[in-house]
């Protein structure tokens, strides 16, 4: 597990030492810097639906670029790989919208 960073660069984290060495030098009270809160991660059924967006907008893009060859390249290899892989697409996007998540906490 990784520490949380309360600097942002060396250069600042130098400064802070410095000013701690010469607090205690001095007699004060030092006080360590408190890092910064974090934030929670999206929920899960956000992240599925963020992940099936996805998804679908790259397919989207797969069909944008299957309909723009020309015509010489209707029949080619790029054109079935193309199809290929939209189709799969396809398939990712209706498995992602069959998912049903567990609600958790005794409410399934």
């Amino acid at each position: 597990m990784s520490r949380t960073r309360i600097y942002a660069n060396d250069t600042e984290r130098q400064r802070a030492w410095r000013e701690r060495l010469k607090a205690q030098a001095a007699g004060r009270a030092v006080t360590l810097p408190v890092p910064p809160k974090g934030r929670r991660p999206p929920s899960r059924p956000v992240r599925l639906a963020a992940a099936l967006a996805v998804v679908q907008q790259l397919q989207g893009e797969y069909e944008c670029w299957l309909e723009a060859l020309p015509d010489s390249l209707a029949e080619s290899r790029l054109a079935e790989r193309l199809t290929e892989t939209i189709e799969q697409f396809q398939a990712a996007c209706e498995l992602l919208q069959d998912i049903e998540l567990p609600k958790g906490f005794g409410r399934d």
